[in-house]
């Protein structure tokens, strides 16, 4: 898994229940080479990286690559492209319940994936 989003504390929450976390990548250079190296099955992709709008190209890159993700995100699901509207999106402020059940669910979609 790869968190490439608010550090500690998602990873932090995620790791708690058993995952290996990748990361954090606060920006789009750390994400790809977190992505290269280390190879991911799911991915926690925040819009806006390093203060920069670059999560929704790390998202088209993650979706080239079928690796399931979802966007940890204030911004309505209107701003977003059409192609990525479809991803499972998690609204600031959620709490851990919100993020842990994100994550099975992008491991479930995975696993369907690979059959």
């Amino acid at each position: 898994m790869v968190a490439a989003a608010n550090p500690a504390r998602y990873g932090q929450r995620v790791g708690e229940v058993g995952h290996i976390v990748i990361g954090p990548a606060g920006d789009m250079d750390a994400a790809l080479v977190l992505l290269a190296k280390e190879g991911a099955n799911v991915a926690l992709v925040d819009v806006s990286l390093a203060g920069a709008p670059v999560g929704l190209k790390l998202a088209e890159m993650l979706e080239a690559q079928r690796i399931p993700f979802a966007f940890l995100t204030g911004y309505s699901a209107s701003l977003f492209p059409v192609g990525l509207r479809h991803r499972p999106r998690l609204e600031k402020p959620f709490g851990r319940d919100q993020l842990l059940s994100i994550v099975d669910q992008l491991g479930a979609e995975g696993r369907r994936a690979s059959l």
